[in-house]
């Protein structure tokens, strides 16, 4: 969200003009003198040629800055620009001070560079009074598209950009085209309630308050004044004017600004005069994210701000959004409803936003809205390293090892039985190695529940960077960000697989990783194995943690109890946690272990031992930690696990005992290899059944306490799992949902796909079509964000279906504009055919047909096509994205007639013909003619059977044929299946790849 900067620049006083600077962390006043640097003129013109440099523009850019803010002006921007949001800069310029008002504004930049680049808005705002303006209108966004020249094939290149942009957005912007607009044609389209009106053209500079050049008869234009067109505007209920002189040779904005104050004195809110660069990819840049975001339901002046940072400075000559309203989207679309967002790299197509806000709804699921390019900053302490073992023995050879690996670099992987202190010596070695890594210690324990390679990632690069808004770490972006750091990277016997350890290490590839894990190390890693103490250090570690000084009256005893508990250092541990609490005597001990001695598990003998120390509140408070998850549980959960009153008094018991450890409010067991020999001994109740109760519960309790839910997430997966095994579905599926919004705006993305399929398997086991609905469009929104269109286009569009199916149009409003956000559509019913509306110049496209648009000004305007042998001069539509929307069932277009004449077409040359027609017949009814070579891309018309097209060549993969249906729009259609019978084999015609050929611009 934005927050407004006021800057108020007053009527000139003396040599300078009084500024006034009002922002949320106080108000400020300056003045504003133009500046004395001799290249300011030089630029000014540079900029206004359209000759600038990038260099030249952040220079005239940095003197504008220097110039309006001074003294405390200077301050009170400079904390607005460093705060954690976004500000608008709302510029309020007196209407007499035109020289003022002409300078290029929008250019700001300070010492980090232009403003624009860091999506800061700059609105000039207009102090004038007019009727009340329109709330948010509902989709679809309507858009008059119109344009006027004496010449109207100078316009057909950016028609062709703009169009072009239209066509990426599905069915909820559509745009009518007026090439040749006059002022009957403006006045009847006006009627129709569009909400954008965008004018390509020239603005009329002999008009005192500004007009517009429209057309007249073929060839002319004739100058419409500002009080007329206001009349026009008075009762059209528009939201939005485009003013768009992009087809200039000159920067030719100025008209358009003046013009904007009678275009404001009628219910419009707002003007939009811009120039893009002709000849540069920004003319479609521009105008896509200008209203994708729109559609989206962003702000005006955040969703210029949005275009403006996608096209960069040197794309963008002018654009200046003149309102006299307060910042408000135009069209209702889904909104949030919970606090928080996590922004994601773009990994969709081309001409999306470059990062993505991804939100949350409640009810709806995920919501991605487009973002800001986060603030990142390294921490400057990385984490300190674990705290090594007390007390420790031994293993002096295998540090050794340890250390010279981590010199070089390479991967270790300690492993050996369980209880054998394989996690206390990677502490140990980390500790010890901490001080020769640059970069410290990230130390990744069990215990933090994430079982993904790419959450435990995401953890990694919170240890080390800061991120305004938080930012989610995708495989494409995880080695920029950790692929430098020179660390020591120890992973203690997490829950993955050990390609997965091997995926992490390779990741960090400076760093040097560390594993500690029951399996043998993989071939790549150096393998340290252990096993037992040796005898002497046994002794010592079981005298330590007794806090007894071994001498000759307790050497034998000491001797006797390891030997029959093998040595191991966690049984010696917990033996040794026996003597010191005064639980046993020496004497009793030895008795007890020798007695375990027939036992084959070295580990269960001391662990046998221990069971008969404990009462029962107290076993039955160790059996509920060795069922929840790895993450322990907070004594509330222990008690409602174990069923049992007293836990606190119990856990203190265990802890003291060595089977526990407190980490803050949660309790854990001591080590991870106590849990499967805790389940081997005790034979389990119904503590799991009770901890999936108990979560159900509690999740209900913290709905959207993202804290808690974070720190029980192991715990709530658990219970989802158990849940559906147990046949409780509904409550697995609602558990599911309540844990959604931690694992999104957490980063913990590979939770959130297991809780979509876990949601869709409730679904499928209850029947739940809106929990179906919910689960795909989770699985789907999650696919397309991290770039894996073609499963974000499959479980969205089963989104999509199920929810209009069920009539939740809320519902099915949030998986439209995610399938909008990511760059997809989705088939629509067919369209009856059209009536023609009277006088109407062209007609409506919206979702199917607006792809077109390009083909059509190609028809009108150039010449010279490549297929102009066969006697015709044509262009072909532009290809949408690969995993564009599923085929849908044809919706036919029926053109209207035009009013005013149409520019006339120049004859192509003549070619020379090739030596086989490549003529086609449709062999068939209803052969679909699509928009790309695929069943995934629209049909935007059909074939009947005996209908003729002229072959244009074959897809890369030969099979989709590229064909152009008499006058009508280039298209494809598949190539087997005999559908088409043609007069050269179709294995014959020419392979040109999947994208139809362009048609040169005539000259």
């Amino acid at each position: 969200m934005y927050f407004d900067v006021d800057i108020a620049i007053q009527p000139r006083s003396g040599d300078s003009y009084p500024v006034a600077i009002r922002a949320p962390g106080g108000e400020a006043l300056g003045a504003f003198l133009f500046p004395e640097d001799p290249a300011f003129t030089e630029l000014l013109a540079a900029f206004t040629g359209l000759s600038a440099s990038e260099e030249q523009l952040l220079r005239l850019g940095r003197l504008l800055f220097d110039a309006l803010f001074q003294g405390p002006a200077r301050e009170l921007i400079a904390a607005a620009l460093a705060g954690q949001q976004v500000p608008c800069l709302r510029l309020r310029c007196d209407a007499e001070e035109g020289k003022v008002a002409e300078l290029p504004w929008e250019l700001l930049a300070d010492e980090r560079g232009p403003l624009a680049r860091r999506g800061v808005a700059v609105v000039r705002t207009l102090e004038i009074a007019a009727k009340a303006t329109a709330g948010p209108a509902p989709l679809p966004l309507r858009v008059l598209l119109s344009s006027a020249a004496a010449d109207s094939a100078t316009l057909a290149p950016v028609l062709s950009a703009i169009a072009a942009a239209f066509a990426t957005l599905g069915e909820h912007v559509q745009v009518t085209v007026e090439p040749n607009l006059t002022v009957a044609t403006l006045q009847r389209e006006l009627r129709l309630g569009y909400h954008i009106w965008h004018f390509v053209g020239q603005g009329a500079q002999d008009q005192a308050k500004g007009g517009l050049l429209l057309s007249e008869s073929a060839g002319s234009t004739k100058a419409v004044g500002a009080a007329q067109l206001a009349n026009l505007l008075a009762t059209s209920g528009l939201r939005l004017v485009v003013l768009d002189a992009s087809a200039s040779p000159r920067l030719a904005t100025e008209p358009f600004r003046q013009l904007a104050p009678a275009l404001l004195r009628t219910p419009t809110p707002a003007v939009l005069a811009i120039q893009l660069r002709e000849g540069s990819s920004a003319i479609q840049t521009f105008a896509g994210a200008l209203y994708r975001a729109l559609a989206e339901g962003a702000t005006l002046a955040r969703s210029v701000a949005d275009a403006r940072q996608s096209t960069g400075t040197s794309g963008v000559a002018d654009a200046q959004l003149l309102t006299r309203a307060p910042d408000a989207p135009l069209v209702s679309a889904p909104q949030p409803d919970m606090a928080g967002c996590i922004v994601v790299p773009s990994a969709t197509a081309p001409g999306l936003p470059p990062t993505s806000c991804v939100r949350i709804h409640s009810t709806h699921g995920t919501l991605a809205l487009p973002g800001v390019l986060p603030v990142l900053a390294r921490r400057t302490q990385p984490d300190a390293p674990p705290a090594p073992p007390s007390p420790f023995f031994d293993r002096e050879r295998e540090q050794r090892q340890i250390q010279d690996a981590v010199a070089t670099r390479r991967g270790t992987w300690v492993h050996g039985p369980p209880g054998s202190g394989a996690s206390a010596l990677v502490r140990q070695a980390a500790s010890a190695a901490a001080q020769a890594m640059p970069d410290g210690v990230v130390a990744l324990a069990r215990t933090a529940d994430a079982t993904d390679q790419d959450d435990l990632a995401q953890e990694i690069f919170e240890q080390f960077y800061t991120s305004e808004p938080p930012t989610k770490l995708t495989p494409a972006t995880a080695r920029d960000h950790l692929g430098g750091l020179r660390a020591m990277l120890l992973m203690d016997r997490l829950a993955i697989a050990p390609n997965a350890h091997l995926a992490l290490a390779d990741t960090l590839a400076e760093s040097a990783a560390l594993v500690a894990a029951e399996v043998p190390a993989p071939a790549s890693m150096l393998a340290v194995p252990i096993g037992p103490l040796p005898r002497k250090e046994a002794t010592k570690l079981l005298g330590a943690e007794a806090e007894a000084e071994i001498d000759l009256s307790n050497v034998m005893f000491l001797d006797r109890i390891c030997a029959a508990l093998g040595d191991l250092p966690l049984g010696l541990e917990l033996a040794g946690r026996l003597l010191r609490s005064g639980t046993h005597t020496l004497k009793q001990l030895v008795a007890l272990a020798e007695e375990q001695r027939t036992e084959p598990d070295i580990l269960a003998r001391a662990l046998k031992i221990m069971l008969r120390a404990l009462d029962q509140g107290q076993t039955a408070a160790l059996t509920a930690l060795a069922q929840v998850g790895p993450g322990g549980a907070t004594a509330e959960a222990v008690e409602a696990v174990s069923g049992t009153a007293g836990a606190r008094q119990a856990l203190r018991r265990l802890a003291e005992l060595g089977l526990a450890e407190q980490r803050g409010e949660r309790y854990h067991l001591a080590s991870h290899s106590l849990r499967r020999a805790i389940e081997r001994q005790i034979k389990p109740g119904d503590e799991k059944k009770r901890a999936a109760s108990y979560y159900v519960a509690a999740a209900a309790a913290h709905a959207g306490d993202i804290a808690w839910l974070s720190d029980e997430a192991g715990n709530l997966l658990q219970a989802i799992e158990l849940l559906l095994a147990s046949g409780k579905a509904a409550e697995a599926g609602a558990l599911a949902r309540a844990t959604q919004p931690m694992a999104v705006l957490r980063g913990r993305w590979g939770l959130w796909g297991k809780l979509a399929t876990h949601a869709e398997r409730a679904a499928t086991a209850t029947g739940d079509k809106a929990l179906r609905a919910w689960a795909m469009h989770e699985r789907g929104t999650r696919a397309g964000l991290l770039g894996n269109r073609a499963e974000a286009e499959t479980a969205l569009a089963a989104a999509h279906a199920i929810r209009a199916e069920l009539g939740d149009a809320e519902g099915l409003a949030f998986s439209q504009h995610n399938l909008r956000h990511i760059g997809l559509t989705i088939a629509t019913p067919p369209a009856t055919t059209a009536t023609p509306e009277r006088g109407r110049g062209w007609y409506a496209l919206g979702g199917v047909a607006v792809a077109a648009l390009i083909v059509m000004f190609a028809l009108l305007f150039w010449k010279n096509a490549p297929w102009a042998a066969a006697g015709m001069a044509s262009t072909a539509a532009p290809q949408p994205s690969a995993a564009q929307a599923t085929a849908a069932p044809t919706a036919t277009i029926t053109p209207t007639p035009t009013p005013t004449p149409l520019p006339t077409v120049t004859p192509a040359p003549t070619l020379t013909p090739t030596a086989v027609p490549l003529v086609c017949t449709a062999a068939a009814d209803q052969i679909n003619l699509r928009m790309g070579p695929g069943t995934r891309f629209r049909a935007i018309g059909m074939l009947g059977a005996g209908d003729t097209v002229t072959a244009l060549g074959r897809s890369a993969d030969g099979s989709w044929l590229a064909v152009q249906p008499g006058a009508g729009v280039a298209a494809w259609v598949s190539a087997r299946g005999q559908l088409l019978a043609c007069a050269v084999p179709i294995e014959s015609i020419p392979i040109i790849g999947d994208t139809l050929p362009t048609a040169t611009p005539a000259p």
